[in-house]
């Protein structure tokens, strides 16, 4: 499922809904030991929780995974952090973009948002989730 909360212009938090077990879908970069500060995402695998819920690109910032902010840490704490994500089925991955950007979607996920929309009667599900995501993401936060 969905779930991508916009806080700001460019901050956002994203909901993946993933197996137990299988990985985020992205690699990383970056980390106060190297020359690039920020960990960042380095590589968005196309058919990976987070290839296929479309939010989160390369160059993206990440603040945060399940409310443990990864400012200060190095590659290796960050890279720790996203392994322990993969225990949950549900990951809160809050990101930043320095940048508008236009995301464009696959022929694939078009096709597979057309077919979704067509089995709701056209309606669309809510941009943010459900009223239980939004808590699940605010409690993340502290709010």
């Amino acid at each position: 499922s969905l779930c991508v909360l916009q806080t700001n212009r460019n901050t956002r938090l994203v909901v993946l809904s993933k197996g137990e077990g299988s990985g985020l879908g992205f690699s990383i970069a970056g980390g106060v030991d190297l020359e690039q500060k920020d960990i960042t995402v380095h590589r968005v695998f196309t058919k990976g929780a987070a290839g296929l819920e479309g939010t989160i690109q390369r160059d993206d910032s990440i603040l945060s995974i399940n409310g443990t902010s990864l400012e200060g840490k190095t590659h290796a704490e960050a890279r720790s952090c996203l392994h322990q994500a993969k225990q949950s089925n549900q990951v809160l991955v809050v990101i930043h973009r320095d940048k508008d950007s236009v995301q464009c979607i696959s022929d694939r996920q078009a096709s597979a948002t057309q077919k979704s929309l067509e089995r709701s009667g056209g309606r669309f599900p809510s941009p943010v989730g459900t009223q239980r995501d939004r808590a699940h993401s605010l409690q993340f936060l502290g709010l």
